[in-house]
């Protein structure tokens, strides 16, 4: 039987399990986080489960020597696309890519050692967080893992900081990207109920070029189309939970993210899930949130301005029109 000891600040690790090795005062905070990163992924369950209870202390303490800043943003005038910049007081600012494909190779695109450093250890985290959530049974224990994953920063105030928590999301949803695929049946519903709770996060925490520039990416990839239209269908839920997010912020995301990955993906699927799963609930009166509902005018008037472009697929036109003409009933009847 394995034998714990309470001390100040938490359970020491098992002492009888060979290959959790003992915890040395001597070694540096940086090499005691590496371990721990290592221990989530022991083939152990206890030294797991001990290693995640230790994470939200550790990580606090990891992030407060980081560099990375605040993370800024400027649209680019000749691809109307955000480019995104990392900057940390009189320092240069250092730009960051959203861009799944360009990782890990955006790292030595201008990225100072320090920082390059930081990136790679909030990555790594992220990697090992994933091989615990692979190996975690019980769906009870699977929810209450994620979504203390998906909260952490409420634990680890280090992690508020825009440039940090940018990073921290970024890497994310880059693993869940190129994981997905590999995924066998049994745990699907485990990682789709991750998508929902750090679409949740994602949007809660993030400005709106970045939630939308993040997940653009996403859906560029081809394999994630059946996760895709899952973020779809939870994107409203996640959107009304208490406290709702602001009219602004919900016009942002639904026209510059689902009606454009619409005209980009040219995809007849993607038109019926987002009338099935956010237009129609909010025609059908199932959404009382004054702060969705007061988007409707801000929506209407985005519509009509993409109409007159000549860039227009014919989906993504008859989409537009099909929207502007439900949305526009509804608005007759406020």
């Amino acid at each position: 039987m394995t034998n714990y000891k309470v001390v100040r600040g938490g359970a020491q690790p098992p002492v009888n399990h060979k290959s959790y090795p003992a915890e040395q005062t001597s070694n540096t905070v940086e090499k005691s986080f590496d371990d721990l990163l290592e221990y989530l992924c022991n083939s152990d369950e206890t030294v797991r489960h001990y290693a995640f209870g230790e994470l939200p202390a550790r990580l606090n303490h990891e992030l407060a020597h980081f560099t990375l800043g605040k993370l800024s943003s400027n649209s680019c005038p000749s691809t109307s696309k955000s480019v995104f910049q990392l900057t940390n007081g009189a320092e240069a600012p250092v730009s960051i890519s959203v861009d799944f494909h360009d990782w890990p190779q955006a790292l030595h695109k201008g990225f100072p050692v320090e920082k390059r450093n930081e990136v790679k250890a909030i990555f790594r985290t992220w990697k090992s967080l994933f091989y615990f959530l692979y190996h975690s049974d019980g769906q009870g224990t699977q929810d209450k893992y994620i979504d203390t994953i998906c909260e952490i920063d409420k634990v680890v105030p280090e992690l508020r900081t825009s440039g940090v928590h940018a990073v921290w999301t970024l890497a994310a949803w880059y693993y869940l990207s190129i994981k997905w695929p590999q995924l066998d049946q049994w745990r699907l519903d485990k990682f789709l109920y991750l998508a929902r709770k750090l679409l949740e996060s994602t949007i809660r925490n993030h400005e709106s070029a970045f939630v939308n520039e993040l997940l653009m990416n996403f859906y560029a990839y081809s394999e994630n189309k059946a996760l895709g239209l899952h973020i779809i269908d939870v994107f409203l839920e996640a959107s009304i939970r208490s406290p709702p997010i602001n009219s602004v912020k919900f016009h942002d995301l639904l026209t510059g993210l689902f009606f454009k990955i619409i005209g980009a993906d040219k995809q007849e699927r993607f038109h019926r899930r987002v009338k099935q799963w956010i237009i129609d609930p909010i025609v059908q009166g199932k959404v009382k949130s004054e702060s969705i509902l007061s988007s409707i005018p801000m929506i209407l008037q985005t519509i009509s301005q993409w109409k007159s472009s000549a860039d227009l697929n014919a989906l993504h036109r008859h989409m537009l029109h099909e929207y502007q003409q439900i949305l526009g009933n509804i608005t007759l009847e406020l």
